[in-house]
């Protein structure tokens, strides 16, 4: 249940916003530990509750991205609700207990307790600190979802025509005639079956007007109307060819083949190049 094909977890770099939040709130707590209460003990054995305190909230931060992921892999307006749901309801549960197993060995090794066995530790921990993993867990997921439906209502094109220059005149196509996009200097190409029209624009700006659900960016410098797909082959490292109903061929990049994935299933039937 938990297959999702080729999963993509997050850069080291999109850790590091987490790892510093996270470190700060250690040292924060780990401070008015000293403060309020009585620590007794050298140097050294301060300096292994602060490191043992770093490592715990750390190992929470690098899960971080991967509930947001998890969040956007299993969304929860998806038709699939009950299902995701479970895959959610497991996963706070299992990433919760095994983090706080990991964090009292952790503890156990770097911060000693007096007249605390390992398991009672344990037990303390899981009743303190689970449901509020849990909790947290949870609205990572209900933040992620709601934020991704409100790019999605505001990303959401308030037209279905698209005006181009042609010899003077304005003409306004419908989107259901656009084949792909190309940037081209100052303008943007723009392919139909019939002609090819040029636009005076940078392709970003006019794929923040297009519907995300029919037109989607295969390369930097190209976007292609999902519908017009007829079939892909592969290329080298990890690129791949689109072909279109026109037989156009136009390379997908590596950076952009993720998301083209997620909108394929439900938009186009993979048919064998002939």
């Amino acid at each position: 249940m938990l297959a999702t094909g080729q999963l993509q977890l997050p850069s080291l770099r999109r850790h590091l916003p987490f790892l510093a939040v996270f470190t700060f709130i250690a040292i924060a707590l780990f401070s008015q530990h000293l403060i309020f209460n009585s620590v007794e003990g050298t140097f050294f054995s301060k300096t292994k509750i602060l490191l043992s305190q770093i490592l715990v909230f750390n190992l929470y931060a690098l899960l971080i991205p991967v509930f947001i992921h998890l969040a956007k892999q299993y969304p929860l307006s998806s038709q699939r609700l009950l299902s995701n749901l479970a895959v959610h309801i497991l996963t706070s549960i299992v990433t919760s207990a095994l983090h706080l197993l990991l964090s009292q060995i952790i503890y156990h090794l770097l911060w000693e307790m007096v007249d605390e066995t390992f398991y009672s530790k344990l037990t303390l921990l899981f009743k303190r600190w689970l449901y509020v993993e849990i909790l947290i867990y949870w609205v990572i997921i209900i933040v992620t979802n709601s934020k991704k439906a409100i790019d999605k209502k505001d990303t959401a094109p308030t037209t279905q025509k698209f005006a181009v220059k042609h010899k003077g005149r304005t003409i306004f196509l419908d989107l259901n005639e656009v084949n792909w996009l190309q940037a081209y200097d100052a303008y943007v190409k723009v392919y139909t079956d019939q002609k090819v029209y040029l636009k005076r624009s940078k392709i970003s700006e006019i794929e923040k007007h297009l519907p995300q659900s029919q037109f989607q960016r295969i390369h930097r410098s190209s976007i292609v109307n999902i519908s017009k797909i007829k079939a892909m082959e592969p290329y080298s490292n990890g690129e791949q060819f689109i072909i279109l109903e026109s037989d156009e061929k136009l390379k997908l990049s590596r950076s952009y083949k993720g998301k083209l994935d997620q909108l394929i299933p439900s938009n186009l039937i993979r048919s064998p190049i002939r």
